[in-house]
């Protein structure tokens, strides 16, 4: 593979599911860039060759002649990567090489640097027309929302009711992207976008009704970790809304999906970084996103042994955080028989006779199962 490393980034993936005999890539880089290789291999190279080579090109009636940097580098007999149990995502373990421009120095002219800090990036991020500009965009009928939340008595019920107005609102189109496709007034308008227009929506909803919140751009979890040594944009695929609750908590909102919390960090954003954007004080801070408390699931049962051995009572089953968040999904989406079943188990000798659910919607309760 030869690649031709100009203005755009670049990579090669090495490995991949299946077994490769053997993989190269050649890349060739004029002098008047700079690019800064991230290079994740745990093979020893089988071909690593490094040259310069001169080439020429026309301006106007005259030919410019600059040096280029060439360089293969080759692995071989590169093992299969097999899905296993607890691992984060396959392109954090795929063996890989990628490159990002840092800086441009023309032969003639002054050097141009990249975003090459995190708050370089957030300062881009801020002056993207897919990105910062969309924050001032007013939504068509948004004074009724934003006067109920207001109306609301403490932040935590302004930011569970905009929140769930959104999440059923807005319908996500699957489509993940560190910026807007279509924009936050037509997303609003079909009612229906990307998640990041979704969740950029939600957080002007906020902001306007008097919540301190911040736009934060993410990884999630198939997308790969965020390295926090490499400022790089395209380490991110979506936008959530962080909002800082006291000097030990913070919350972070998607509203893509149905069945998320505001009051927890959704499941496939963990053990990775987030950057937000807080344009007011030109604050762009990288945060680690985790979850330390233990994730609760609570079972009580009063039940009577029989004379014939046989046991009959009643079953609570409480469900906290993302075992509510799971088990409200599977029932939502199977269906009260087929998740009947699921709590069964496959046991034979277990039948349950009614189910009841309760507090479905309400954010700061546990998912209640009486059996």
């Amino acid at each position: 593979m030869d690649i031709q490393l100009f203005w755009k980034f670049s990579g090669l993936v090495l490995s991949g599911k299946n077994s490769v005999r053997y993989s190269e890539i050649r890349t060739k880089v004029p002098e008047f860039f700079y690019y800064k290789p991230s290079v994740h291999i745990t093979q020893k190279l089988v071909k690593n060759n490094r040259e310069a080579e001169s080439e020429s090109i026309g301006v106007g009636n005259e030919s410019v002649v600059f040096n280029c940097e060439v360089e293969t580098k080759a692995l071989a007999n590169i093992h299969s990567l097999p899905d296993e149990p607890y691992m984060s995502s396959d392109v954090d373990n795929l063996q890989s090489i990628s490159f990002t421009l840092m800086s441009i120095k023309p032969k003639y002219g002054i050097e141009q640097t990249g975003a090459d800090t995190w708050p370089k990036v957030g300062g881009r991020l801020n002056d993207e027309e897919d990105f910062g500009k969309q924050f001032k965009k007013k939504l068509a009928t948004e004074e009724v929302l934003i006067g109920k939340a207001k109306e609301l008595p403490n932040d935590d019920k302004k930011i569970a009711y905009l929140f769930n107005e959104v999440k059923n609102t807005l319908k996500w189109n699957g489509v993940d992207r560190w910026y807007t496709n279509d924009g936050v007034v037509k997303a609003w308008t079909n009612k229906s976008g990307n998640s990041t227009e979704i969740n950029l929506i939600l957080y002007r909803l906020l902001k306007q009704a008097g919540v301190k919140a911040y736009p934060m751009v993410v990884s999630t979890r198939d997308h790969g970790k965020v390295n926090p040594f490499n400022p790089l944009l395209g380490q991110f695929n979506r936008a959530v809304v962080y909002i800082p609750v006291d000097s030990t908590k913070h919350y972070v909102l998607d509203a893509t999906s149905k069945y998320n919390l505001y009051n927890e960090i959704p499941d496939n954003l963990l053990n990775s970084s987030g950057l937000y954007i807080d344009k007011e004080m030109e604050r762009y801070d990288l945060i680690f996103l985790k979850n330390d408390a233990p994730v609760r699931q609570m079972v009580y049962t009063k039940a009577e042994v029989k004379p014939d051995g046989k046991m009959t009572g009643v079953t609570q089953i409480s469900s906290f955080s993302y075992n509510k968040i799971n088990r409200t999904s599977k029932y939502k989406g199977d269906g009260e028989e087929k998740f009947i079943e699921y709590l069964r188990n496959n046991d034979n000798n277990l039948k349950i006779t009614a189910l009841k659910c309760e507090n479905a919607d309400a954010d700061s309760l546990p998912r209640l199962y009486k059996i």
